[in-house]
């Protein structure tokens, strides 16, 4: 059904392109993970850098002017993603002048305005994968569900190309 109401009102929302990277970050939790909690925190420690440097890896590529954290989720169930956000762009991005939160409660129409605004998103809940794909909009999708439902609905578009796994930032630099 999202599908369906995000193309309808994408198909009524103009905005001019803007030279930014969008990112749609949400905590990676434990339940997403197989293995003991010891180990998910060193490996929760090396996905955070990772993404930290794949962002400005992918920034400095584009050559874009801001970096904007949204938000999908805004609730303290499920952990609202701007608590995430604050915590994220203090410990990796203390020194750069790009970032910017967005501080205001999401709504579908303030996701899908900055979605068909951004050069890039970068998207890690499932529905920002939906929403991006919907839109067809450039995005690359992190599945921290370690394929789950975002490798699914990935498969199931023929866009696994577009997917990067949790390890696949362990090694970042």
């Amino acid at each position: 059904p999202a599908k369906g109401f995000v193309s309808m009102l994408g198909s009524q929302i103009q905005v001019e392109q803007e030279n930014v990277l969008t990112c749609y970050l949400r905590d990676w939790t434990y339940e997403y993970y197989s293995g003991d909690r010891d180990a998910f925190k060193r490996d929760k420690e090396r996905f955070e850098f990772g993404l930290s440097e794949f962002i400005k890896q992918e920034a400095d590529r584009l050559n874009v002017e801001r970096i904007e954290f949204c938000h999908m989720h805004n609730f303290v169930v499920g952990n609202d993603d701007r608590d995430f956000s604050r915590m994220f762009v203090h410990r990796y991005f203390q020194d750069d002048s790009r970032v910017t939160i967005d501080k205001k409660l999401a709504t579908v129409h303030s996701i899908i305005e900055s979605m068909k605004r951004s050069k890039m998103n970068i998207c890690m809940r499932f529905h920002s994968v939906l929403f991006a794909h919907t839109l067809d909009v450039e995005f690359c999708a992190v599945d921290y569900t370690l394929g789950g439902k975002i490798h699914a609905f990935l498969k199931d578009h023929d866009m696994l190309t577009k997917k990067r796994t949790v390890e696949s930032f362990y090694t970042l630099k």
